[in-house]
C-alpha cells in the first residue's frame, strides 16, 4: 500500500494532469514562490539541519566521554 507522503513530489507532477501542474505553478509564482525562493529555502533548511546535527553530536559526545 503506497501513501502520498512516500512518493517523491516530482513523481506526483510527472503523472498528474498537465493543467493542474500549470495552474499550481501559476498560483505559486503569483505568491512569490519561484526557483529562487525554493533555492533559498533549501539552503536555509540545510544549514538548520547541519546545526541540529552538530548540536546532537556534542550531546552524544557528552554521553560517551568519561567524566573526570
Amino acid at each position: 500500500m503506497s501513501s502520498f507522503c512516500c512518493v517523491p513530489f516530482f513523481s506526483f507532477f510527472s503523472s498528474s494532469d498537465e493543467r493542474l501542474r500549470d495552474e499550481l505553478h501559476k498560483y505559486l509564482e503569483a505568491r512569490g514562490v519561484d526557483k529562487s525562493f525554493a533555492d533559498s529555502l533549501l539552503l536555509h533548511l540545510h544549514k538548520k539541519e547541519q546545526g541540529q546535527y552538530v548540536e546532537w553530536l556534542h550531546k552524544l559526545q557528552g554521553l560517551v566521554t568519561p567524566s573526570e
